[in-house]
């Protein structure tokens, strides 16, 4: 079984294929591709497995059908075949030890008559009596579990090869494919935050608005704040030559000179709509006279 997992990764090597890109095109759960090249297919029940098996071989080029067999050959448990050296051992087939008194040894044999003598075959029709039997017993149990299948609209998931039902492989492609999107769907990881650091130099006054929340203004000191946003960072520093910004651990840098005054929105990009302002007019206060 091992073997047919090394053909197929061997193969999706040589076509420079990753395990990602076959689960789009197959629509095959990577865990499930990982555990065929990994010898493992107990994942599901067999007639998944030679399905999965089958897409994902000819998938990179094999002939999934060759190898699809060659697995359901493999995977097919050997039949058990009761040896008349095993029944000649077994507690059921050891004769009854005979019982002796002293003195009359002759006297026990010639009145006790024995079984084998009365029954010549007895052993031999035992042997067949309790073959016929576990047939029975076994036709009946597989005829139950085939009426259990039958009753369920799902498919079972069981890994039991004898209560799962043969289907085609394309039959059983449309059946899983809700099973490959879900657990697409379970993999997917959502977006993760933006976080920005700020870097202070020296004492800058700045505005940050994160996404589309209210703005907050202040004068930080020397050190180190950061925020974080779903998608973008809206900022006026004071000061663009005094801080410097990192995004999500990498350096973005200084937005500006020193003393310039700039306005800049961070994306995942990075620095995006820079614009650099005019210094501010300067304050003119009246004398006391009041002209």
């Amino acid at each position: 079984m091992i073997e047919v997992g090394q053909q197929i990764k061997t193969a999706r090597e040589q076509k420079g294929l990753a395990l990602e890109e076959v689960a789009k095109n197959t629509r095959i759960g990577l865990s499930y591709l990982r555990d065929i090249e990994q010898g493992k297919f107990d994942f599901l029940p067999r007639p998944y497995v030679l399905a999965f098996t089958k897409t994902f071989a000819n998938q990179v080029g094999l002939n999934g059908e060759a190898l699809a067999q060659q697995l359901k050959d493999a995977l097919a448990p050997a039949p058990a075949i009761a040896t008349e050296a095993a029944l000649e051992h077994s507690p059921a087939a050891a004769k009854p030890a005979a019982t002796y008194r002293a003195g009359a040894t002759q006297e026990v044999n010639a009145q006790t008559p024995t079984l084998t003598s009365s029954w010549p075959y007895l052993r031999e029709t035992l042997i067949g009596v309790g073959i016929v039997l576990v047939v029975a017993v076994s036709l009946f149990v597989v005829s139950n579990s085939a009426k259990e299948e039958e009753k369920n609209s799902a498919p079972s998931t069981t890994r039991s090869a004898n209560n799962v039902q043969e289907i085609s492989f394309e039959e059983m492609a449309k059946q899983v494919a809700a099973i490959a999107d879900s657990q697409a769907k379970a993999e997917t990881v959502a977006p993760q935050l933006l976080t920005l650091e700020a870097q202070v130099e020296a004492p800058v006054w700045m505005r940050v608005m994160s996404d589309s929340a209210e703005a907050v203004a202040n004068t930080f000191q020397r050190g180190r704040v950061s925020w974080q946003a779903k998608e973008k960072f809206t900022l006026r520093v004071g000061n663009a030559g005094s801080v410097a910004f990192v995004l999500d651990g990498k350096l973005l840098g200084k937005a500006g000179e020193s003393g310039q005054r700039v306005d800049i929105a961070v994306t995942r990009a990075g620095f995006t709509d820079k614009r650099i302002l005019p210094p501010p007019r300067p304050r003119v206060r009246a004398d006391s006279s009041g002209t």
